[in-house]
């Protein structure tokens, strides 16, 4: 999930890690669902993290999410 300055300051005790984008390359995207630190559309991320949504990045992602449920 992406979260604005002031979103992360009123949030904080709820967000359990902060990755600037710019840190964030594919292993680090596919850990975050893996390690179930974020169940945010795969879609979505992808798109905004990377500018366009890999289908294997995100079939990668989606997999992890099912195994959440």
């Amino acid at each position: 999930m992406v979260y604005c300055a002031k979103c992360r300051n009123d949030f904080s005790s709820q967000i359990d890690i902060n990755i600037p984008l710019d840190n964030v390359n594919e292993e680090v995207f596919i850990d975050l669902y893996r390690t179930n630190k974020t169940s945010a559309d795969p879609i979505t991320a992808a798109e905004i993290v990377f500018g366009t949504a890999n289908r294997e990045l995100v079939q990668a992602a989606q997999m992890y999410l099912a195994k959440q449920k």
